[in-house]
């Protein structure tokens, strides 16, 4: 294999899903498709080959949604060790396992059931903001839309601020420094620095753009 094309392709995310398979969502070049699983053994335990075999070590992320809380936590365990940079989303069946995939290297844990209570109490306290975000987040119908973009040093973005977006119609909700350090509003002289994520929202098309360049 060239490694000079290899390095050319994107990052994709790896999907683990109920199926006891993993497939490549996004990116280019080699991949397992998802209609053809990665090999498991009968009592599908995990090992380092398949997930090497799908790209974990080039990956941006991994999801991993299989209806068996053991096996998500193996699967976060072996691609975490892969790939120490990869950010990697669980899912949570049972009441008590969201410890332990975290403990496991996972970044975000879902449990489809908290997360279903909580939108069903958002949808009735605040039924039109609940719907507006969730149409700005899935990039449906709407002609606006929201986005994460990270800074990267020397990019397009890095050393511009917050009232230099705005004039190109992006508006910053928050910047995010670390983990989970939000800025909420930040003022227009705020300059942007590199390694920090930016949360904006505009048209979709300006957004689009937007990622394209960041």
């Amino acid at each position: 294999m060239d490694e000079g094309r290899r390095s050319e392709w994107p990052r994709p995310w790896l999907t683990c899903a109920v199926t006891s398979s993993c497939a490549v969502t996004g990116g280019s070049g080699p991949r397992w498709p998802a209609s053809s699983p990665i090999p498991a053994n009968d009592s599908w335990s995990w090992t380092s080959i398949p997930l090497l075999e799908a790209g974990i070590a080039r990956a941006r992320g991994l999801i991993t949604t299989i209806d068996s809380d053991a096996n998500n936590v193996y699967v976060t365990l072996s691609a975490r060790a892969l790939n120490g940079g990869l950010f990697i989303v669980a899912r949570a069946n049972e009441e008590g396992s969201e410890a332990k995939l975290v403990q496991a290297g996972a970044d975000r844990v879902v449990s489809p059931y908290s997360r279903a209570g909580r939108q069903i109490a958002e949808l009735a306290v605040r039924p039109r903001v609940a719907d507006f975000i969730d149409s700005a987040l899935s990039h449906g119908e709407l002609a606006f839309s929201m986005e994460e973009v990270e800074i990267a040093r020397g990019g397009p973005l890095d050393g511009r601020t917050v009232g230099e977006l705005r004039d190109d119609g992006i508006f910053a909700l928050a910047i995010v420094r670390g983990d989970r350090d939000y800025e909420p509003n930040p003022a227009a002289d705020r300059v942007l620095v590199a390694g920090e994520n930016l949360i904006v929202s505009g048209s979709a098309e300006t957004l689009r753009d937007l990622r394209g360049r960041a």
